[in-house]
């Protein structure tokens, strides 16, 4: 190795090395670079997180009640059953799956994908549920 860092380059490439070694940083630099493990904040924003899904799961339970369209209304409750999933309830989401697949084979046919991706969704809070 000498001290010209493009002839070191240089021979690097010959020998079918493509890449310029770094110098590995010392214990001490990499230790003191780590994060503790669970910052305050992000243990308080999960409480957040939790409201605010509790509040999209309202506001999708109130689309549902108000939709005169199928389509919306089978959108609303597939993501029902995605926030109920979140917030730890299988069984509502269950419910909102089942309300979904009449549906779902009413608008798109019952060899339709959009019915298989349903009832795909429906196994997970079936089996959670026992």
């Amino acid at each position: 190795m000498t001290g010209n860092p493009q002839k070191e380059r240089r021979s690097l490439r010959a020998r079918g090395a493509w890449y310029v070694p770094l110098p590995y940083p010392s214990r001490s630099s990499r230790l003191s670079s780590r994060r503790p493990n669970r910052p305050p904040e992000r243990s308080e924003g999960r409480g957040r997180r939790a409201r605010t899904t509790q509040k999209q799961a309202e506001q999708l339970r109130a689309a549902i009640d108000s939709a005169e369209q199928a389509d919306v209304v089978l959108d609303a409750l597939r993501r029902l059953a995605a926030v109920s999933r979140l917030l730890g309830h299988p069984d509502e989401a269950e419910k909102a799956l089942l309300r979904a697949v009449p549906i779902a084979a009413r608008l798109h046919g019952d060899t339709s994908l959009e019915l298989a991706s349903v009832l795909s969704d429906l196994s997970g809070p079936q089996r959670a549920v026992g």
